[in-house]
C-alpha cells in the first residue's frame, strides 16, 4: 500500500508520496511495471491531477499471480485461526488511518467525505474484521454412512485467484 503523506482537514489537494513507490507491489516489494506506463490520477470534481501511479499491464499480472503462486504453499497450511487474526490486524491497520484513506478516496472519487468515504473506509474495517473472527468458526459436516463409516467435508484454500476489483 503506498502511504498517504500530510492529508489533514485544511488539505484540500491530498497527493501521494513522490519517492517512487507509486508502481507495482508484487512479492512483497514495489517496482516499475513491466512497461514503464504510468496511469493518472484526478480528482474529478475538481479536475485537478493528485498523482501518478504505475499502469500494470499483462506483464505484471503474471508476475503478481507467480508470486501469489509461489507464496500459496505456505499460506494453504497456514492455520484458520492465524489467516482470521492476519485479517483483524489488516482491519486495524486501516482503523488506524481511516481518516487519511478516507480524505484521499474522497479526493480519487469526488464522492462527499462524511457521508461516502468515511463509510466505505469503516465498512472495509468492519468486513476485514467480520471475516477475520469468522475464520476461527469454519465448520464441515460429517454424515454417518454406515457402522463406522463417516463421510466428512473439509474446506480448503483452492488456490490463486486473479481479479481485477475497483
Amino acid at each position: 500500500m503506498v502511504s498517504v503523506m500530510n492529508i489533514g482537514p485544511e488539505t484540500t489537494n491530498p497527493v501521494l508520496p513522490s519517492d517512487g513507490l507509486a508502481g507495482c507491489f508484487i512479492d512483497g516489494a514495489w517496482c516499475a511495471p513491466a512497461g514503464g506506463e504510468q496511469l493518472a490520477i484526478e480528482n474529478p470534481s475538481r479536475r485537478t491531477s493528485l498523482t501518478e501511479v504505475g499502469r500494470g499491464g499483462a506483464e505484471d499480472i503474471d508476475a503478481a499471480v507467480g508470486a501469489a503462486a509461489r507464496a500459496f504453499p505456505a499460506w494453504r497450511i497456514l492455520a484458520a485461526r492465524e489467516r482470521g487474526k492476519r485479517l483483524i490486524a489488516l482491519a486495524e491497520r486501516i482503523a488506524g488511518n481511516s481518516d487519511d484513506m478516507a480524505r484521499l478516496l474522497a479526493a480519487e472519487t469526488g464522492n462527499a467525505l462524511r457521508t461516502q468515504a468515511r463509510p466505505e473506509v469503516n465498512g472495509t474495517v468492519e468486513v476485514l474484521r467480520y471475516f477475520g473472527g469468522v475464520i476461527a468458526e469454519q465448520k464441515g459436516e460429517t454424515l454417518p454412512l454406515g457402522p463406522g463409516i463417516f463421510s466428512y467435508s473439509s474446506r480448503e484454500p483452492h488456490g490463486v485467484v486473479g481479479a481485477i476489483i475497483p
